[in-house]
């Protein structure tokens, strides 16, 4: 018989995300799993995520030339925070469609 619900923790699909060439880069936090009642279970963002801007999430060398952050990458999402930051650097990449690829926070980092 049905023994329960197993919820992946993970951001939901289909996040869009707006920034501006010749600024700093934040990317809002992302709405998260959804239970079988369609409530959400959680914002799928922790404290020590991070988040990659670039041209794909296969783990491919998808760096974007002028993105800020080292290859891309967010700093980790900091206690409290409701928004990624890629630091002080500003956005130098060509207009275009990138892939936003999350990445848990463990301890280990």
């Amino acid at each position: 018989g049905d023994a329960g619900e197993l919820i992946i923790l993970g951001p939901a699909a289909g996040h869009e995300r707006f920034a501006v060439a010749s600024m700093r880069l934040f990317v809002d936090m992302f709405e998260g799993a959804k239970s079988a009642g369609g409530q959400a279970d959680s914002t799928a963002s922790r404290m020590g995520d991070r988040v990659m801007a670039g041209s794909a999430c296969d783990g491919s060398n998808s760096t974007v030339v002028g993105m800020p952050g080292p290859k891309g990458v967010s700093q980790k999402l900091a206690p409290n925070a409701s928004r990624f930051a890629w630091g002080k650097d500003l956005i130098a990449a060509q207009g275009a469609i990138y892939r936003l690829c999350w990445c848990a926070g463990h301890d280990l980092d």
